[in-house]
């Protein structure tokens, strides 16, 4: 676990900061494992100890956004996500597909949070979906990020 955190100092404080949070739930999640395996304790099948069904809830509220989809926003946004999704009751309120499951919302909800900046954040940074895009779907994430900082920087100036 801790092989993952560089010795260096860190210059993505929320980078870090995320991927701490995901190594602390990780290990709870081991601990409550072994309580449940040693019978120390008892919980249903169908909620987890600490946070709840997130994907469960994901897949009632939100059947029409891809499994993919869901399952990224659980395993990213963790508790976030009701955040990220609120007001979200249609297809329509999660903005433009800009490549094979990636909303116009998700990534503006990315940017507004500070997770983004550059296309490289969520290709190579955050999300790490670079590995499993296509090219033409890479570049529409280009595409989508730069219009969005010329129409901020239009905004400006005007």
């Amino acid at each position: 676990m801790l092989a993952d955190f560089p010795l260096f100092p860190i210059a993505d404080w929320r980078l870090f900061y995320r991927k701490m949070d995901l190594a602390v739930k990780r290990g709870i999640n081991r601990i409550e494992q072994m309580l449940i395996n040693a019978s120390l304790i008892t919980t249903p099948k169908e909620s987890a100890l600490i946070g709840g069904d997130i994907l469960g809830w994901l897949g009632q509220s939100f059947n029409w956004i891809p499994s993919s989809a869901r399952n990224r926003y659980a395993e990213m946004f963790g508790e976030e996500v009701f955040h990220f999704l609120a007001g979200v009751e249609h297809p329509e309120d999660m903005g433009e597909l800009i490549a094979s499951d990636i909303y116009a919302a998700e990534i503006d909800y990315l940017i507004s949070e500070g997770y983004v900046v550059f296309a490289e954040d969520i290709l190579w940074r955050h999300h790490q979906l670079g590995w499993s895009l296509s090219a033409g779907e890479q570049a529409a994430i280009y595409r989508y990020l730069n219009k969005k900082w010329l129409d901020k920087a239009g905004d400006r100036a005007a």
